[in-house]
């Protein structure tokens, strides 16, 4: 049994159950779990923990009223000791950045890794997130977990209709990440327009 991590040409169901990262998460998912439930400060005051995301990004700003879903998403996959897009900033440059996982549409062709960089144009502009899992009974929708979603760090039901983008860094190794409870990550039940509650 091969038991070498997956390269991007490999479908993910290659990836045997005794490779040391399966079912292990990434390393950006450690660190944005561990923000579950952060929330930006309401008015001209900034959450200290956001504040001091920018600043480790070197941003010229420093307040949560700016859109900060690419913030928080640089901030996880920098703290993982990997490359960020020029302009983290702006959830559209992560479209770009990494690896094409999976083609978007409805429903997903394949799999798609615990992790993973979607990203969405909703009716408010677009936002980026990270895959967890699919939202049981809806097939049309998947769990995203990300910062800026409701004003906070949490996981959101989105619709795969809205992804214009499925990404993974180049340079960590691709591997089927499965078994996630979204039960600790998740408030409420999915709403059906934009995802966000």
């Amino acid at each position: 049994m091969n038991t070498t991590p997956q390269s991007p040409s490999r479908p993910l169901s290659e990836v045997a159950p005794s490779s040391p990262l399966y079912n292990m998460p990434p390393p950006w998912m450690v660190t944005a779990r561990a923000f579950t439930g952060l929330r930006e400060t309401p008015g001209p005051a900034t959450t200290p923990a956001i504040r001091n995301m920018l600043a480790s990004l070197h941003a010229w700003w420093n307040d949560d009223g700016v859109p900060w879903c690419g913030t928080f998403l640089a901030y996880c996959v920098e703290d993982a000791g990997l490359q960020i897009p020029k302009a983290w900033y702006r959830a559209k440059e992560w479209a770009t950045w990494g690896r094409q996982v999976v083609t978007t549409g409805y429903p997903p062709p394949r799999a798609v890794p615990y992790g993973a960089v979607c990203v969405l144009k909703l009716p408010t502009g677009f936002h980026v997130t990270a895959y967890v899992a699919p939202v049981f009974g809806r097939p049309e929708m998947f769990w995203g977990f990300g910062g800026n979603q409701g004003d906070m760090v949490k996981a959101s039901a989105f619709h795969w209709a809205d992804v214009q983008a499925v990404r993974w860094p180049v340079d960590y190794p691709l591997a089927d990440y499965r078994g996630v409870d979204v039960t600790s990550m998740a408030q409420g039940q999915p709403k059906d327009q934009d995802g966000t509650r």
